[in-house]
This record gives structure tokens, C-alpha cells and sequence, in this order.
């Protein structure tokens, strides 16, 4: 089974790539978030060093994740990362986000499949490298997937990454894994399931339910489990945790200094503190304090204290 990281905006940038990389295995692809073409293959300058080759040299596949409802402006971006020696590009209809739907963007052309369909269509034909799809099941009612499924049968998709909840649900109540079931006699596109995996024990559960996925994408599970897919050596797992947050903070400090960089800092931790046993004085603690020193000794506090149980998603 493969496993894919998953693409979070402005979280899962080259600095948190190559870290967790350095630290944890079992990762086979990582995706970068939320590239938003400005038209001649052009983006804001954040996503223009996420794309950078020398900083995804990592040794692992890496796929551009692109959102947009534009042709043009999106096949002039994928002809740019073509020439930068990227293989494939993955579409993002699956972002629920209410700035992003509003502009029919994400999840919000799922309302439309009538410019699904003709974006689909004028991507795919004009790509000179595979295309990937991850999306919802439908933007009020699962029952809209079929629609959906039928649109995206059309074309030449490498794979179809499912985060089987509607965008209305955004993150939230149980996934529709019932739309999955018998997905391999709908489709002939590589399925890979996303959402709410948390444990190797989630990943074994949906193996066994849907023998046909061809891998699953894992995001906030690997942001509060780095060590998901690691051993049962608790030393080994705290030691890489470690290393992982002290690697990741130092580095965003010393590409912001400690006022911008303990915002990316404090925003990796707002997932990772709930790996520890902390108590709520501790917690509110570790996101109030400004002093850099202070911060540390809290940071080094924490990560010392005994692992909470992470429960399994699926039973």
C-alpha cells in the first residue's frame, strides 16, 4: 500500500517536507499545496520557492498540486513545472474553503460540472504530463458523486484521490466511506481515500475494505502523528519527534527570525501538542509565550512528557 502526504496550504511547504523526510519513513509522495497560477505560469513568490527543484531534492515523488478553473492560465503553469522536471500535476477539487468555493474554485466547481467538465477536458488535452484529480463527493449530497464519476471517467486521469465527505461538511461528521464500496466497477482511474487517517490500524481497515486503492493520503494525521508509521520502540519514536520539532522550529527561525517564525512555528505545534499528554496550563502556555528562550524550555518540556493513545478513526 502506498501512502501519500497530503497537500495543506501554507503547512506543508519544502522546509516541513524535507524535515519530516529527514526524521520518519513510509511516506512514498508528497504533494505541494495550492498553487494558484497567475497566468504565463507564474505564482506569488511563497509557491514560487516551493517549486524550486534544489528545494524538493529529497529522493521521493513530488507532485504539484495546482487550484484553479482557468485552462489557459493552468496549462502554462504546468508547461513551467514540465520544465522544471515535474512529472505529473494533481487538480484540487476538493478545497472547501469559502474564499476558494466562492470563486468556483476547489470543491466550488463541483456546483458546476458543466466547467468541470470543460476544464477537465482542456487541461487533460493540452497537458504534456499526467493529471491527477483529488476531490470531494459533492458539494451538498454524496448522492452527487455519480454525476461527478461520470465526468471524471472521461478522461486520462493518473489517479482519483477521494476525500469521501461533501465540501459542505468541510472537515467535520463521519466520512461516506458507503460511496466508496464497489468504486472498482464504476471506474478504471487508480482510487486513493483520504481523510481522518490516524493510525497504521486505519490504514490496514481500508486496505481490507477496498483491496482495489491504490494508496492513501495521509495530512493532519501525519501533522499530529509524524511517527504514525514507525515501530513500536517508544525511545526511537520521541527521539524522532524530537529531532523533527527542533529541526522545523530552528529552521523557521532562522528564515524569519523568532516574531514571523514563531507563527509557522506555533502552527505546526497547534497539531503536534496533542501527540503529548500536556495539561491545559501547559497548552496555553506554549501558544501565549513570546520569549524565545522561554519557548524552547516549554517545547523541550512537552516533549518529554508520556505519548496519549491515538484512537483509530475506523473500527
Amino acid at each position: 500500500m502506498k501512502v501519500y502526504f497530503a497537500p495543506l496550504e501554507s503547512i506543508t511547504v519544502y522546509t516541513l517536507r524535507n524535515c519530516f523526510e529527514k526524521h520518519f519513513s513510509g511516506v512514498d509522495r508528497y504533494y505541494i499545496p495550492f498553487l494558484s497560477p497567475m497566468g504565463e505560469g507564474r505564482l506569488i513568490n511563497k509557491c514560487e520557492r516551493d517549486i524550486l527543484p534544489e528545494n524538493n531534492d529529497i529522493g521521493k515523488e513530488i507532485v504539484p498540486q495546482i487550484i484553479s478553473n482557468d485552462v489557459e492560465s493552468t496549462l502554462s503553469l504546468i508547461n513551467r513545472l514540465a520544465s522544471l522536471g515535474y512529472k505529473e500535476v494533481n487538480l484540487n477539487f476538493g478545497c472547501p474553503s469559502g474564499t476558494v468555493t466562492a470563486k468556483e474554485k476547489g470543491s466550488g466547481i463541483l456546483r458546476n460540472l458543466e466547467r468541470l467538465d470543460n476544464y477537465l477536458k482542456g487541461v487533460t488535452e493540452g497537458s504534456p504530463i499526467p493529471v491527477s484529480v483529488k476531490t470531494r463527493i459533492g458539494w451538498w449530497d454524496p448522492g452527487e458523486f455519480d454525476a461527478i464519476l461520470e465526468i471524471f471517467n472521461k478522461y486520462p486521469l493518473k489517479e482519483l484521490i477521494i476525500h469521501p465527505r461533501t465540501a459542505k461538511e468541510m472537515y467535520s461528521g463521519p466520512l461516506h466511506l458507503d460511496v466508496l464500496d464497489g468504486l472498482d466497477k464504476k471506474t478504471n482511474i487508480p482510487v486513493v481515500i483520504n481523510g481522518e487517517i490516524k493510525t497504521k490500524e486505519d490504514i490496514e481497515y481500508l486496505e481490507k475494505r477496498f483491496p482495489f486503492i491504490n494508496a492513501v493520503m495521509i495530512g493532519r494525521g501525519f501533522l499530529e502523528t509524524p511517527d504514525m508509521l514507525m515501530g513500536e520502540d517508544e525511545d526511537t519514536r520521541r527521539e524522532a519527534i524530537k529531532a523533527y520539532v527542533h529541526e522545523l522550529s530552528e529552521t523557521y527561525i532562522l528564515e524569519r527570525g523568532w516574531k514571523n517564525g514563531s507563527f509557522g512555528v506555533k502552527e505546526i505545534w497547534s497539531y503536534i501538542h496533542k501527540r503529548f499528554d500536556l495539561s491545559d496550563k501547559d497548552k496555553k502556555a506554549l501558544f501565549k509565550e513570546k520569549d524565545l528562550n522561554s519557548f524552547r524550555m516549554l517545547e523541550d518540556k512537552i516533549l518529554s512528557l508520556p505519548f496519549k493513545k491515538v484512537q483509530n478513526t475506523f473500527r
